[in-house]
Protein backbone atom coordinates (compact mmCIF):
# COMPACT_ATOMS: atom_id res chain seq x y z
CA UNK A 1 0.00 0.00 0.00
CA UNK A 2 1.65 3.35 -0.65
CA UNK A 3 0.32 7.16 0.31
CA UNK A 4 0.55 10.72 -0.58
CA UNK A 5 0.24 13.22 1.91
CA UNK A 6 -2.19 16.54 0.74
CA UNK A 7 -3.19 19.27 2.95
CA UNK A 8 -2.09 17.62 5.79
CA UNK A 9 -3.43 14.24 6.05
CA UNK A 10 -2.60 11.34 4.54
CA UNK A 11 -4.18 9.11 1.02
CA UNK A 12 -3.95 5.94 -0.28
CA UNK A 13 -3.14 5.63 -3.50
CA UNK A 14 -2.04 2.61 -6.24
CA UNK A 15 1.62 2.13 -6.20
CA UNK A 16 1.88 3.86 -9.97
CA UNK A 17 1.22 6.82 -8.30
CA UNK A 18 3.45 9.77 -8.96
CA UNK A 19 5.49 10.74 -5.74
CA UNK A 20 3.78 7.78 -3.68
CA UNK A 21 5.48 6.30 -0.34
CA UNK A 22 5.46 3.56 1.56
CA UNK A 23 3.96 4.31 4.77
CA UNK A 24 7.38 3.74 6.76
CA UNK A 25 9.04 6.31 4.52
CA UNK A 26 7.08 8.77 6.13
CA UNK A 27 8.78 11.16 8.99
CA UNK A 28 5.60 11.47 10.48
CA UNK A 29 1.89 10.55 9.74
CA UNK A 30 -0.40 13.58 10.21
CA UNK A 31 -3.57 13.12 12.12
CA UNK A 32 -6.48 15.59 11.62
CA UNK A 33 -7.82 16.93 14.41
CA UNK A 34 -11.33 15.37 16.21
CA UNK A 35 -14.12 16.65 14.08
CA UNK A 36 -17.33 16.55 17.18
CA UNK A 37 -20.21 16.75 14.56
CA UNK A 38 -18.72 14.05 13.15
CA UNK A 39 -21.07 11.10 12.98
CA UNK A 40 -18.68 8.18 13.47
CA UNK A 41 -20.08 4.35 13.44
CA UNK A 42 -20.35 2.66 17.15
CA UNK A 43 -19.86 -0.58 15.47
CA UNK A 44 -16.17 0.47 14.10
CA UNK A 45 -15.62 2.38 17.91
CA UNK A 46 -16.53 -0.96 19.24
CA UNK A 47 -14.27 -3.38 16.66
CA UNK A 48 -11.66 -0.14 16.89
CA UNK A 49 -11.24 1.36 20.75
CA UNK A 50 -7.48 0.53 22.09
CA UNK A 51 -6.60 -2.31 19.28
CA UNK A 52 -3.55 -2.13 16.86
CA UNK A 53 -5.30 -4.06 14.04
CA UNK A 54 -3.84 -4.31 9.86
CA UNK A 55 -6.66 -3.90 6.90
CA UNK A 56 -7.20 -7.63 6.96
CA UNK A 57 -8.82 -7.84 10.52
CA UNK A 58 -11.56 -5.24 9.94
CA UNK A 59 -14.65 -5.99 8.96
CA UNK A 60 -15.55 -2.42 7.36
CA UNK A 61 -14.85 -0.88 3.80
CA UNK A 62 -11.77 1.06 3.08
CA UNK A 63 -13.35 3.63 2.48
CA UNK A 64 -15.32 4.14 5.44
CA UNK A 65 -11.89 3.53 7.53
CA UNK A 66 -10.30 6.50 5.51
CA UNK A 67 -13.82 9.21 5.74
CA UNK A 68 -13.06 8.24 9.80
CA UNK A 69 -9.38 8.99 9.25
CA UNK A 70 -9.72 12.86 7.84
CA UNK A 71 -12.64 13.50 10.55
CA UNK A 72 -9.54 12.65 13.12
CA UNK A 73 -11.48 9.05 14.50
CA UNK A 74 -8.93 6.89 13.51
CA UNK A 75 -5.33 6.29 13.56
CA UNK A 76 -2.99 5.26 11.03
CA UNK A 77 0.24 3.77 12.30
CA UNK A 78 3.38 2.53 10.88
CA UNK A 79 3.71 -1.17 11.18
CA UNK A 80 7.68 -1.26 10.57
CA UNK A 81 9.54 1.69 11.92
CA UNK A 82 13.37 1.96 11.63
CA UNK A 83 16.59 2.60 14.19
CA UNK A 84 19.15 4.37 11.54
CA UNK A 85 18.72 1.57 8.83
CA UNK A 86 17.07 -0.94 11.36
CA UNK A 87 13.86 -2.29 11.22
CA UNK A 88 12.12 -2.24 14.01
CA UNK A 89 8.49 -4.23 14.11
CA UNK A 90 5.70 -1.76 16.27
CA UNK A 91 3.61 -4.56 17.03
CA UNK A 92 6.00 -7.03 18.71
CA UNK A 93 9.03 -4.84 19.01
CA UNK A 94 11.20 -7.03 17.03
CA UNK A 95 15.07 -5.93 16.49
CA UNK A 96 16.46 -9.07 15.81
CA UNK A 97 17.66 -8.28 11.84
CA UNK A 98 17.41 -12.41 11.58
CA UNK A 99 13.78 -12.07 12.46
CA UNK A 100 12.87 -10.23 9.41
CA UNK A 101 12.79 -11.09 5.74
CA UNK A 102 11.61 -9.51 2.44
CA UNK A 103 9.29 -10.57 -0.22
CA UNK A 104 7.94 -8.87 -3.82
CA UNK A 105 4.79 -6.89 -2.68
CA UNK A 106 2.12 -6.91 -4.74
CA UNK A 107 0.55 -3.91 -2.66
CA UNK A 108 3.31 -1.15 -2.86
CA UNK A 109 4.98 -2.46 -5.95
CA UNK A 110 8.85 -2.61 -4.06
CA UNK A 111 10.41 -5.04 -2.37
CA UNK A 112 9.31 -5.08 0.72
CA UNK A 113 10.86 -5.90 4.92
CA UNK A 114 8.10 -8.00 7.24
CA UNK A 115 8.21 -9.25 10.78
CA UNK A 116 8.84 -12.51 10.86
CA UNK A 117 8.29 -13.05 14.74
CA UNK A 118 4.78 -12.06 14.82
CA UNK A 119 3.75 -13.37 11.21
CA UNK A 120 0.96 -15.52 13.33
CA UNK A 121 -0.73 -12.69 13.81
CA UNK A 122 -0.85 -11.26 10.51
CA UNK A 123 2.36 -10.08 8.49
CA UNK A 124 3.67 -6.18 9.23
CA UNK A 125 5.86 -4.90 6.62
CA UNK A 126 6.85 -1.51 5.34
CA UNK A 127 3.82 -0.66 3.51
CA UNK A 128 1.73 -1.81 5.90
CA UNK A 129 -0.44 0.61 8.12
CA UNK A 130 -1.45 -0.02 11.82
CA UNK A 131 -5.17 1.25 12.59
CA UNK A 132 -6.16 2.73 15.83
CA UNK A 133 -9.18 4.75 17.37
CA UNK A 134 -8.92 8.17 18.44
CA UNK A 135 -12.25 9.27 19.31
CA UNK A 136 -14.13 8.40 22.25
CA UNK A 137 -14.37 5.35 24.41
CA UNK A 138 -17.90 3.37 23.70
CA UNK A 139 -20.28 3.74 27.15
CA UNK A 140 -19.94 1.33 29.62
CA UNK A 141 -23.22 0.02 31.52
CA UNK A 142 -22.45 -0.99 35.41
CA UNK A 143 -24.95 -3.03 37.10
CA UNK A 144 -26.09 -1.59 40.97
CA UNK A 145 -23.70 -4.26 42.30
CA UNK A 146 -20.62 -5.22 40.66
CA UNK A 147 -19.40 -8.06 42.67
CA UNK A 148 -20.88 -11.14 43.57
CA UNK A 149 -18.49 -12.86 45.44
CA UNK A 150 -19.45 -13.17 49.15
CA UNK A 151 -16.40 -14.41 50.75
CA UNK A 152 -13.65 -13.23 53.42
CA UNK A 153 -9.91 -12.97 53.09
CA UNK A 154 -7.27 -13.68 55.94
CA UNK A 155 -5.68 -10.44 57.60
CA UNK A 156 -2.65 -11.05 54.92
CA UNK A 157 -4.71 -11.39 52.34
CA UNK A 158 -6.72 -8.31 53.54
CA UNK A 159 -3.60 -6.18 53.56
CA UNK A 160 -2.73 -7.49 49.97
CA UNK A 161 -6.16 -6.41 48.48
CA UNK A 162 -6.13 -3.07 50.04
CA UNK A 163 -2.95 -2.57 47.93
CA UNK A 164 -4.45 -3.34 44.67
CA UNK A 165 -7.07 -1.25 45.49
CA UNK A 166 -4.60 1.62 45.90
CA UNK A 167 -2.48 1.10 43.53
CA UNK A 168 -5.33 0.69 40.50
CA UNK A 169 -7.10 3.67 41.57
CA UNK A 170 -3.45 5.61 41.95
CA UNK A 171 -2.23 4.34 38.61
CA UNK A 172 0.67 2.59 40.33
CA UNK A 173 2.90 -1.01 39.53
CA UNK A 174 3.02 -3.23 42.54
CA UNK A 175 3.94 -6.76 43.13
CA UNK A 176 1.66 -9.30 44.37
CA UNK A 177 4.58 -11.86 45.95
CA UNK A 178 2.60 -15.56 47.29
CA UNK A 179 2.66 -18.83 47.18
CA UNK A 180 0.87 -21.20 45.10
CA UNK A 181 -2.47 -21.57 46.62
CA UNK A 182 -2.59 -18.49 48.78
CA UNK A 183 -5.49 -16.92 47.29
CA UNK A 184 -4.08 -14.04 45.24
CA UNK A 185 -6.69 -14.27 42.69
CA UNK A 186 -9.15 -13.54 45.59
CA UNK A 187 -7.17 -10.76 46.04
CA UNK A 188 -7.59 -9.36 43.03
CA UNK A 189 -11.61 -9.13 43.36
CA UNK A 190 -11.71 -5.52 45.02
CA UNK A 191 -9.60 -4.18 43.26
CA UNK A 192 -11.68 -5.49 40.28
CA UNK A 193 -14.48 -4.17 41.34
CA UNK A 194 -12.79 -0.58 42.36
CA UNK A 195 -11.40 -0.40 38.89
CA UNK A 196 -14.97 -0.91 36.99
CA UNK A 197 -16.86 1.31 39.38
CA UNK A 198 -14.29 4.25 38.42
CA UNK A 199 -14.95 3.13 34.76
CA UNK A 200 -11.86 1.80 34.51
CA UNK A 201 -11.14 -0.60 31.22
CA UNK A 202 -9.31 -3.57 33.00
CA UNK A 203 -6.92 -6.94 32.04
CA UNK A 204 -5.99 -10.06 33.32
CA UNK A 205 -2.93 -11.07 31.20
CA UNK A 206 -1.69 -14.83 31.75
CA UNK A 207 1.53 -16.12 29.83
CA UNK A 208 -0.84 -19.71 29.04
CA UNK A 209 -3.78 -20.44 27.78
CA UNK A 210 -4.79 -22.96 30.20
CA UNK A 211 -4.46 -20.18 32.88
CA UNK A 212 -6.79 -17.75 30.72
CA UNK A 213 -9.53 -20.96 30.78
CA UNK A 214 -8.43 -21.33 34.36
CA UNK A 215 -9.20 -18.07 35.52
CA UNK A 216 -12.43 -17.12 32.68
CA UNK A 217 -15.16 -19.06 35.10
CA UNK A 218 -14.01 -17.82 38.32
CA UNK A 219 -14.05 -14.18 37.30
CA UNK A 220 -17.43 -14.76 35.73
CA UNK A 221 -18.39 -15.87 38.90
CA UNK A 222 -17.07 -13.51 41.16
CA UNK A 223 -18.78 -10.80 38.55
CA UNK A 224 -21.79 -12.44 36.82
CA UNK A 225 -23.13 -9.30 35.51
CA UNK A 226 -20.04 -7.56 33.75
CA UNK A 227 -19.20 -8.44 30.15
CA UNK A 228 -15.92 -10.23 30.08
CA UNK A 229 -14.15 -10.91 27.10
CA UNK A 230 -12.18 -13.90 27.39
CA UNK A 231 -8.98 -13.83 24.77
CA UNK A 232 -6.37 -16.74 23.11
CA UNK A 233 -5.54 -18.16 19.98
CA UNK A 234 -8.94 -18.72 18.39
CA UNK A 235 -11.19 -17.51 20.70
CA UNK A 236 -14.46 -16.54 19.64
CA UNK A 237 -14.44 -13.11 21.80
CA UNK A 238 -11.15 -11.55 19.42
CA UNK A 239 -13.21 -8.91 18.99
CA UNK A 240 -15.15 -7.79 21.77
CA UNK A 241 -15.14 -4.84 23.64
CA UNK A 242 -15.61 -5.49 27.57
CA UNK A 243 -14.31 -3.81 31.06
CA UNK A 244 -12.87 -6.60 31.51
CA UNK A 245 -11.01 -8.67 29.61
CA UNK A 246 -8.58 -12.33 30.54
CA UNK A 247 -6.25 -12.43 28.01
CA UNK A 248 -3.03 -14.71 27.26
CA UNK A 249 -0.22 -12.17 26.69
CA UNK A 250 0.42 -12.76 23.06
CA UNK A 251 -2.73 -11.47 22.82
CA UNK A 252 -1.51 -8.17 24.09
CA UNK A 253 0.35 -7.53 21.03
CA UNK A 254 -3.41 -6.39 19.45
CA UNK A 255 -3.83 -3.93 21.88
CA UNK A 256 -2.61 -0.18 21.53
CA UNK A 257 -2.93 2.38 24.90
CA UNK A 258 -6.24 0.01 25.78
CA UNK A 259 -6.27 -0.18 29.50
CA UNK A 260 -6.45 1.62 32.92
CA UNK A 261 -4.93 -1.70 34.95
CA UNK A 262 -3.12 -4.49 33.42
CA UNK A 263 -2.67 -7.48 36.19
CA UNK A 264 -0.13 -9.79 34.90
CA UNK A 265 -0.15 -13.29 36.64
CA UNK A 266 2.81 -15.82 36.97
CA UNK A 267 4.70 -13.06 35.55
CA UNK A 268 7.72 -15.13 36.36
CA UNK A 269 6.82 -17.92 33.94
CA UNK A 270 7.66 -18.95 30.37
CA UNK A 271 6.95 -18.18 27.87
CA UNK A 272 6.64 -13.74 29.53
CA UNK A 273 10.02 -14.43 31.18
CA UNK A 274 12.11 -14.61 27.77
CA UNK A 275 10.03 -13.55 25.24
CA UNK A 276 10.45 -8.83 25.07
CA UNK A 277 8.21 -8.98 22.28
CA UNK A 278 5.37 -9.93 25.50
CA UNK A 279 7.05 -7.19 27.81
CA UNK A 280 6.77 -4.66 24.53
CA UNK A 281 3.11 -5.93 24.26
CA UNK A 282 1.96 -4.92 28.31
CA UNK A 283 3.63 -2.03 27.80
CA UNK A 284 2.26 -0.95 24.88
CA UNK A 285 -1.51 -1.97 25.79
CA UNK A 286 -1.96 -0.11 28.65
CA UNK A 287 -2.35 3.96 29.22
CA UNK A 288 0.21 6.48 29.31
CA UNK A 289 -1.28 6.76 32.97
CA UNK A 290 -2.38 3.46 34.19
CA UNK A 291 -1.50 0.86 36.72
CA UNK A 292 0.14 -2.28 36.22
CA UNK A 293 0.06 -5.47 38.64
CA UNK A 294 2.64 -8.42 38.83
CA UNK A 295 1.55 -11.22 40.52
CA UNK A 296 4.10 -14.31 41.16
CA UNK A 297 4.64 -16.84 43.54
CA UNK A 298 8.80 -16.73 42.46
CA UNK A 299 9.68 -13.38 41.62
CA UNK A 300 13.53 -12.87 40.38
CA UNK A 301 15.20 -9.46 40.42
CA UNK A 302 14.28 -7.91 37.62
Amino acid sequence: MRFLIENNKIFPQKFTSNGSLRISQFPIIPQPALKPEFSYNPALQQFLTGKQLLFEDIPFPFDEIQTHYENGYITYRKGIEYQGKLPVCTRCGNKDPQLFGAFQCARCGETCIYCRHCIMMGRISECTPLFGWNGPEPDTELPAKIMGWSGTLSAGQQLASDQVVEAILQNKEWLVWAVCGAGKTEVLFAGIEAALAATKRICIAAPRTDVVLELAPRLKSAFPDIEIAVLYGGSEDRHVYAPLTIATTHQLLRFYHAFDAIILDEVDAFPYTVEESLQHAAIHARKSESALIYLSATPNQK
